[in-house]
């Protein structure tokens, strides 16, 4: 995790000083929330949510113009430390959840004189196999993929994309449905604020 979180970093700073054309709108947009331009804030092109943090960060820091685009890195370093949260939180209901499979399949199999233990196929993996393997995971889509460079709310959306399935796996589990089955709902419905593909699900 503290290695995904530095790399993250770095990649960060390396494009400190990149913007791409969606960026700047999302900057005005969130410049607009905070001068009560409604209409330029909330549009149906861009989504609202991620223009937010921006503007907020623009209204606290106040940064001069030549530091705007690393404030701008800052704010989507910060969101990336949220994805990496939510993800964790994610890999661990799903190594929860496999291990569990794999033990009830252990458990389920009568053992005969030809099989006195379970096969190495059989051997559920140990969990900082899974965890490293997921980090792997995690650092290539995120950091190779949709890139901290890009200015654009992927990444936001990543965190919810996370959370929902963490809780997805919790349900499946069991564990506390009745509340994780609002949470999800909420989840789902502030990550349509972030980007509108997720309204499908």
């Amino acid at each position: 995790m503290l290695l995904a979180a530095a790399l993250g970093a770095l990649d960060s700073w390396a494009a400190r000083s990149v913007l791409n054309p969606m960026g700047v709108s999302y900057l005005d947009m969130g410049d607009a929330y905070f001068r009560g331009d409604w209409g330029t804030a909330i549009n149906g092109f861009w989504s609202p949510l991620y223009s937010l943090p921006l503007g907020l960060a623009m209204r606290l820091i106040k940064p001069s113009p030549e530091w705007e685009f690393p404030v701008v890195h800052l704010v989507n370093y910060l969101i990336y430390l949220c994805a990496l949260f939510a993800f964790d939180f994610f890999l661990r209901e799903l190594v929860r959840v496999y291990k569990e499979r794999k033990l009830s399949s252990l458990s389920d199999e009568s053992f005969d004189d030809h099989a006195t233990h379970a096969s190495p196929a059989e051997t559920p993996l140990p969990d900082w196999v899974l965890q490293a393997l997921g980090y792997m995971l995690f650092i290539w889509t995120t950091l190779g993929l949709v890139t901290l460079a890009s200015v654009s709310p992927d990444l936001l959306l990543s965190v919810f994309i996370y959370l929902a399935l963490a809780l997805l796996l919790r349900i499946r589990r069991g564990v506390d449905s009745s509340r994780s089955f609002f949470i999800l709902g909420l989840i789902l419905g502030i990550g349509y604020l972030a980007k509108s593909p997720l309204l499908p699900l």
